[in-house]
């Protein structure tokens, strides 16, 4: 064979036909264009951390709302509780942190719920970020045009087409890929998080002057009690949602998976707790309180930056952080939806990899059962489609402890001799007059003794040419394939014996 056979032989075959080499250029093709349409660490914080970034422009202000209760007084604790939040926040972005390493496939509190608290307690996990995902897209998008319409109040009776067309613009980004619409995120991203940090800087050192505190103190609210503490605490955690989305959605990032998740998970902590420090700092400097009109991003920003272009700048990347934030949700509940699928919590079509070239095809030891009641030609044709699908066939009949059946087993095992189609007949006894039952068993025994890689019950039936003479026909094929599917996950195939009739 010359060198240009060796091309040949290397690339393409006489016929045309792709040979090894070939195919290995294509899967590292699809492969590294499936890795391209991954997450980076940046598109990362854009795709899976809107959620969190955008919750500095209500967690403060739940904060403010419940101290507000106490007067001045109470608004002086506002840097106190919220550093409690962000020491939370750093736990659980170390945590998170490990959880991603130790279950890169993603899942996040359902995957550590499921191996070590049991799948009741997982599937609570599971229900419980299901839920607040759907919440999460519509809060949202509800207060992305909340504060549109806040702008435009003519566009106030359009709210609800709004929050719709923004949703569908959402869902039609994603459509792109996970890693598309990333891209589009990423510059609103970077401006919200900038106009924050600018508020924080001008706000320490500049300021502007400020209307006096709306809820002064009262001889009824003149202290601070830990129920008020405690309470104000648990409204800014509000500002903690979407910390875990990173941890769920581990498979989108690109290689190395684990190491980029984890440096998003840090980046996602790291500029939520210093935002959420900087603005506390300057609602103590500034006695911001709660305004019925303005929201306390609102109040800062204008303290800060004054009634100016900065002013509209924070408070339109405020209003597109807040609708994108919805994008959370399309990155984290796919992933998990799929993980419930794969543990047979959801339909599998949660889980049918659309556009992944799977894997090249491997022969499997295949054992095929067939349940037999006698000899004649149903059982011959079933006999020889089972020896034509599996390495290992064997018949199955069901008896039970009376005279007719008796006899019946008896004359079965004589023709059976006498046929002579090597395959062994396994006899299961029932004391009741259950079909289902003694094979459901049986095939349970099978699965767990049995080396095999594929388990398949191949039914054969009758099917008459008159719809009007199968209603004369028992049903035992029918009945013995929901009882198999619903308690094995055996594969099952009904062999149709066509019976002509005049």
């Amino acid at each position: 064979m010359g060198e240009g056979d060796d091309v040949k032989s290397a690339g393409t075959a006489a016929d045309g036909t792709t040979t090894e080499a070939g195919a290995g250029a294509e899967s590292g093709r699809s492969g590294a264009s499936r890795e391209h349409d991954r997450l980076t660490v940046p598109q990362g914080l854009a795709a899976l951390s809107l959620d969190a970034l955008a919750s500095v422009a209500y967690g403060p202000e739940a904060i403010v709302v419940v101290l507000a209760a106490a007067g001045s007084v109470g608004l002086g604790y506002t840097l106190p509780v919220t550093l409690a939040i962000v020491l939370l926040l750093g736990a659980l972005t170390f945590s998170y942190r490990q959880v991603i390493k130790a279950f890169p496939n993603g899942g996040g509190a359902y995957a550590v719920a499921g191996r070590h608290l049991g799948r009741r307690v997982s599937l609570v996990a599971a229900a419980s970020l299901t839920i607040d995902y759907v919440l999460n897209v519509a809060v949202s998008v509800a207060a992305g045009v909340a504060a549109l319409t806040s702008a435009f109040p003519s566009l106030f009776g359009a709210t609800v087409w709004l929050c719709v067309l923004a949703l569908a613009l959402i869902t039609a980004v994603n459509l792109y890929g996970m890693a598309e619409s990333a891209k589009v995120m990423i510059i609103p991203t970077i401006v919200f998080v900038v106009s924050i940090f600018a508020v924080i800087l001008f706000g320490l050192f500049h300021s502007h002057p400020i209307t006096e505190p709306t809820h002064p103190a009262s001889s009824a609210a003149a202290s601070v009690g830990v129920l008020l503490l405690l309470k104000a605490f648990a409204s800014g955690c509000s500002a903690l949602t979407g910390v875990e989305a990173i941890a769920n959605a581990v498979p989108t990032f690109r290689k190395p998976r684990v190491r980029r998740a984890q440096r998003t998970e840090v980046a996602l902590g790291a500029l939520l707790g210093v935002m959420l420090i900087g603005l506390s700092v300057l609602i103590g400097k500034f006695h911001v309180a709660p305004n019925g009109t303005k929201t306390v991003l609102a109040q800062l920003t204008d303290a800060a930056l004054g009634h100016n272009v900065g002013f509209f700048v924070v408070q339109f990347s405020t209003m597109l952080l807040l609708a994108l934030a919805a994008n959370t949700s399309f990155g984290g509940l796919p992933v998990l939806a799929s993980l419930l699928a794969k543990d047979n919590h959801l339909p599998h079509i949660f889980a049918l990899r659309i556009g992944e070239i799977p894997c090249a095809p491997e022969p499997e030891h295949t054992l095929v059962i067939v349940p037999v009641g006698a000899v004649n030609a149903l059982t011959q044709e079933a006999i020889s489609a089972a020896l034509s699908i599996g390495d290992e066939v064997r018949a199955v009949t069901v008896t039970h402890p009376d005279e007719q059946d008796a006899e019946a087993l008896a004359k079965l095992h004589e023709d059976w001799a006498v046929w002579q189609p090597h395959v062994p007949l396994t006899v299961l006894s029932c004391d009741t007059r259950s079909l289902t039952r003694p094979i459901i068993d049986y095939l349970h025994e099978v699965e767990q003794t049995c080396g095999h890689d594929r388990l398949i019950v191949l039914i054969p039936e009758m099917q008459l040419s008159r719809p009007w003479l199968r209603l004369l026909q028992n049903q035992r094929g029918s009945v013995l394939d929901r009882a198999i599917r619903r308690h094995t996950d055996v594969v099952i195939c009904r062999l149709r014996f066509r019976v002509r009739t005049a």
